[in-house]
């Protein structure tokens, strides 16, 4: 009903009783109740640093439904809306909608934010309390993440070219087939090999036109890497960690996807000059 005019759009946050009606990316169902990671996200990060703005987040699907629902409303002049997306490769194909009211993720995905080099040694000591600061947690996890950035680069830099072309690279469905682990706790290792299948299996077929020169760099990584792929590694790095040093219950995903969101809604508070929290001071200041 409130999606079929710009009065509806603008009267849907006065039904609501908030300030803003935040339309986000994801949802899924369970039973009825509709779930999205992305919601909570974007909660956190507008109760992190716009406190003053009362919002409801309503998850509405894919990315290519927001864009519309963001089109839509930009012309007709809708009021009280803000669309929240993820950034993908937006940024380097010049293809951001810029409008005070479209706000992105700092990187690839929410994924990415909340599991930002920055900040994930904070949310390791939020998940296993027990554990003492120590500089082997520091050591371990830069050296996996800088591990997943050598192994995957070429990757990614294929994938960002597939993207140009309209050819899928890497598989978001299916993230760990490109992770090794031995079971929980083990050293996660990028499997190189099925990242050159892909490539070869995109490259295949009708004749493509040459790609080079594309922007993405090696210093983008892990910011910009594919976000469900460097989730499920990240999850994975956490979980070898906390098997090195702590004895706590094992990690499950869902709760520490939603111990993350909350961290790094801490971590934008507490650390305002960072990178990630410049961002998104600039991205929610005209909201």
């Amino acid at each position: 009903m409130f999606e079929r005019s710009s009065a509806g759009q603008s009267n849907r946050a006065l039904f609501l009783d908030v300030d803003r009606v935040i339309y986000v990316e994801g949802g899924r169902n369970d039973k009825g109740h509709v779930e999205s990671f992305d919601a909570m996200f974007w909660r956190a990060v507008f109760a992190a640093l716009r406190p003053d703005l009362k919002v409801r987040c309503v998850p509405k699907g894919d990315k290519a439904t927001l864009i519309q629902i963001a089109e839509d409303n930009m012309r007709s002049g809708a009021q009280n809306w803000i669309v929240a997306l993820d950034r993908d490769y937006d940024e380097l194909t010049g293809c951001l909608l810029l409008d005070a009211r479209v706000v992105y993720t700092f990187g690839y995905s929410y994924e990415n934010d909340v599991f930002c080099p920055e900040a994930i040694e904070a949310l390791f000591y939020n998940v296993c309390p027990l554990c003492e600061r120590s500089e082997e947690v520091s050591e371990v996890i830069k050296v996996l993440i800088d591990d997943f950035i050598r192994q995957s680069w070429l990757a990614h830099l294929g994938d960002f070219y597939g993207t140009l072309i309209g050819r899928r690279v890497l598989d978001r469905k299916k993230p760990q087939k490109y992770v090794q682990v031995g079971g929980y706790g083990a050293k996660p290792k990028i499997r190189r090999s099925m990242f050159l299948a892909d490539i070869a299996a995109a490259n295949s077929g009708a004749p493509r036109p040459k790609c080079n020169n594309g922007p993405l760099t090696k210093a983008m990584l892990p910011r910009l890497a594919v976000g469900k792929l460097y989730a499920h590694f990240a999850f994975h790095v956490l979980a070898h960690v906390q098997r090195k040093v702590s004895f706590m219950p094992n990690l499950q995903r869902d709760s520490l996807f939603a111990a993350a969101i909350q961290s790094l809604r801490t971590f934008l508070v507490d650390y305002p000059d960072s990178a990630i929290g410049m961002h998104y001071r600039e991205q929610l200041a005209p909201c």
